[in-house]
């Protein structure tokens, strides 16, 4: 009796022993499982709050864009916007579009891994075959039923389009040079900037030189990246990238003023071009009499005709410092990747650049913000420069509207304010007429 108590009791031990055992490996098990959904709790939370940037702007994560752009890979909110609720502005943009840039993804973006491919493939066939080819394309609506998309004929496609093809083409305009990108030695991180014209490219410059213990324009004018970096996919993992956007309005209206206004830079610099018609300074070009010298001169004089007179010719002969900045770097297509994306009119996005990339310091000294700081007068968006009123109009700012409608549309840039009322005030005075 005695030897079967023993035997239950040892029995009971095991079994006890046996069930703590258990007990602690379901406490360990337990344990990681919830340590792994913790883990991915916080993963979520931190690629929330990324992709929440494009909204909040927030400051210490990648995909850092400026509140006051909407990039997005859905075009903006332009093409999501319904065309009966669409601004005048809006509908310019949309339907210029669709005449003209919209090739480029038809043809290329799905199947050429470049945009200069891509432009070659384009400037080897003519218009007329290319959207042949696509009238039978169909592609899906916002419902996912497949719909026949509009069929652009050759008539169709503004001219502007064609020597903006045929120009890029050529390479005389240096739209894939290296040059439009800067290597940002930051630490722990260093990045290559797309660096636009007219949208600060000479304070980015000094900022990359300065960044390399140099003066810009003491032996340093550009701090270009290896080959590498911008030609192949590791740059992608290996780097981050960064842009700042300007309003394609002012950006134009900026160019032209440097570039066309001032006679000096007009004549040195030659980048109001078409030089045969724009140049005051007519001693190298044969056979133009001095009656047209003044021509031009008297243009100048006139704020709203001369800017009109360049406005409706200028693409003749496309200048770099006037293509539109979707075509830089491949930003039409790439900005979405981007991992800092800023507004050119937002001061504070500057100083968020520099605390992101810790160059606070250099990004303030030459990008002028330091008086700014002590004043606490950043300013989170600028006002639209005065000039816009003395140069623009409702008919040039259509025909930009309708030139730069990649920028708007690709990389998500709002329509200014001021343009929407020209052209309301114009529809109002055609109506009542």
């Amino acid at each position: 009796m005695v030897m079967e108590k023993r035997k239950m009791s040892k029995s009971i031990n095991q079994n006890e022993s046996s069930c703590t055992g258990q007990r602690i490996k379901l406490r360990v098990l337990l344990s990681f499982f919830l340590l792994v959904i913790w883990m991915n709790q916080q993963i979520w939370i931190a690629a929330s709050a990324t992709f929440s940037c494009g909204q909040q702007a927030a400051v210490g994560g990648d995909g850092i864009i400026s509140p006051h752009l909407s990039t997005s890979a859905t075009h903006g909110e332009i093409l999501l916007t319904p065309r009966k609720t669409r601004t005048l502005g809006q509908a310019i943009v949309a339907n210029a579009y669709s005449k003209s840039y919209k090739v480029l993804e038809d043809v290329c973006f799905p199947s050429v891994a470049g945009l200069k491919e891509c432009i070659m493939k384009l400037d080897r066939r003519t218009l007329s075959d290319i959207f042949s080819d696509q009238a039978a394309v169909k592609q899906s609506n916002s419902n996912g039923i497949d719909a026949p998309r509009e069929i652009i004929k050759e008539e169709d496609v503004p001219w502007w389009f064609e020597t903006l093809i045929r120009d890029i083409a050529s390479g005389e305009n240096h739209l894939f040079s290296s040059w439009n990108y800067q290597w940002i030695r930051s630490r722990p991180i260093s990045l290559v900037h797309c660096n636009i014209p007219k949208v600060a490219s000479t304070q980015w410059k000094k900022l990359a030189c300065s960044l390399t213990g140099k003066k810009f324009g003491d032996g340093c004018k550009n701090v270009i990246p290896p080959d590498y970096l911008i030609n192949r996919e590791e740059h992608d993992i290996a780097q981050h990238r960064s842009v700042f956007l300007r309003d394609p309005l002012e950006r134009f209206l900026s160019g032209f003023v440097n570039k066309c206004i001032e006679t000096h830079y007009r004549d040195r610099e030659k980048h109001c071009e078409p030089n045969i018609i724009f140049r005051s300074d007519f001693n190298e070009v044969k056979n133009l009499s001095d009656d047209r010298v003044d021509l031009v001169s008297k243009l100048a004089k006139r704020s709203k005709t001369f800017f009109e007179a360049y406005v409706d010719s200028f693409p003749l002969k496309w200048n770099l410092h006037f293509l539109p900045q979707g075509l830089f770097c491949d930003l039409g297509r790439e900005v979405p990747r981007y991992n800092f994306v800023g507004s050119f009119s937002s001061d504070t996005d500057l100083y968020r650049f520099g605390q992101q990339y810790n160059i606070t310091e250099a990004v303030n000294e030459i990008f002028h913000l330091n008086a700014k700081l002590a004043t606490n007068s950043l300013q989170s968006k600028r006002k639209a420069p005065k000039m816009t009123q003395q140069y623009f109009s409702a008919r040039t700012v259509r025909r930009l509207l309708e030139i730069y409608s990649i920028d708007y549309l690709r990389l998500g840039l709002p329509i200014p304010d001021w343009a929407e009322e020209l052209l309301v005030e114009e529809e109002k005075e055609l109506s009542s007429i």
